[in-house]
């Protein structure tokens, strides 16, 4: 039988789930060398701790070999060993040793294609490596992130900045990164960002300024009480995000008697800063103003 071209067999690997990819690199050596790759575009958090997964096979010092596959790695997403256990995704007796996460940096810094990057360490600190391979990643277009540093060094939120400029969104929590000292006020002096979807603390809303394009804005129960905190900046931006022609979409959750809801504004309009709107609560829908919203945070 005549050999396909491998151009032919990459373009039949694009349309294969999973599944199929794992039939197919069976059918001859060409179609394993060939689409074996493919079976590493998407590497989510519970694939860690399958026993055959293959970088579990591998030494710090051997992971270069790596390099050919990890270029082909689209999603990457990883969640310690506690946030899994906690979270009940899997089993104490299933956990694996955990890598530590300055060998994450490492294999994210060969992810040279990555699309999407999506952590979660709680209980535990990270290394600086890790958030220097992040800032390399010049096709990344989605990041989620949450980590809890501890009592180690916080990174500046500014040193993320040329990173954050390239993203579409962005989902900033945990206490790794030290906010910025001094905001600046004039928004048209503000470095622009392409972001269409951002979900932050009450605390970083800022960074909405930055974002000409934003289109939809969630922001995270408060940790601490926001009274006098947020600041001339945030109640600025947040004024500004709430003008007509701004945001599609704003979901603010936030507690009011000891419980947290999740308030909702749609309007393909964009919000209207006078204008009521309906808002969509767990218990029932009432009418709130912009004004309302912003008095929340």
């Amino acid at each position: 039988m005549a050999q396909l071209p491998n151009e032919i067999i990459i373009a039949i690997g694009r349309y294969l789930t999973r599944h199929s990819i794992l039939n197919s690199v069976m059918v001859c050596r060409q179609w394993h060398q060939v689409l074996g790759p493919f079976l590493w575009s998407f590497i989510f958090k519970k694939a860690w701790h399958h026993p055959r997964f293959a970088i579990k096979f591998y030494s710090v010092s051997s992971d270069s070999s790596l390099a050919p596959y990890l270029r082909h790695v689209k999603l990457f997403e990883w969640h310690n060993n506690h946030s899994l256990i906690s979270r009940r995704a899997i089993s104490e007796s299933q956990a694996r040793d955990q890598i530590p996460t300055a060998r994450l940096g490492l294999l994210i810094s060969m992810m040279s294609n990555l699309d999407i990057l999506l952590l979660r360490a709680e209980s535990q600190g990270a290394d600086s490596a890790l958030f220097e391979a992040m800032r390399g990643l010049q096709h990344l277009r989605v990041l989620k992130i949450n980590i809890h540093e501890g009592d180690e060094d916080l990174i500046p939120i500014e040193s993320m900045f040329p990173l954050f400029s390239r993203l579409d969104e962005l989902c900033l929590e945990g206490s790794w990164y030290r906010r910025e000292n001094d905001p600046v006020l004039d928004l048209n002096a503000t470095e622009k960002w392409r972001m269409k979807r951002l979900t932050v603390s009450p605390q970083d809303a800022q960074l909405a300024r930055h974002c000409p394009d934003l289109e939809h804005l969630r922001l995270l129960p408060r940790v601490l009480s926001m009274k006098r905190k947020m600041g001339a900046l945030s109640n600025l931006m947040m004024w500004e995000l709430l003008a007509p022609g701004g945001l599609k979409g704003l979901i603010v959750h936030a507690r009011l008697m000891k419980r947290c809801f999740a308030f909702k504004v749609h309007d393909t309009d964009g919000v209207h800063s006078e204008r009521p709107h309906k808002v969509l609560s767990p218990e029932k829908k009432t009418w709130w103003s912009s004004g309302d919203i912003v008095a929340l945070l």
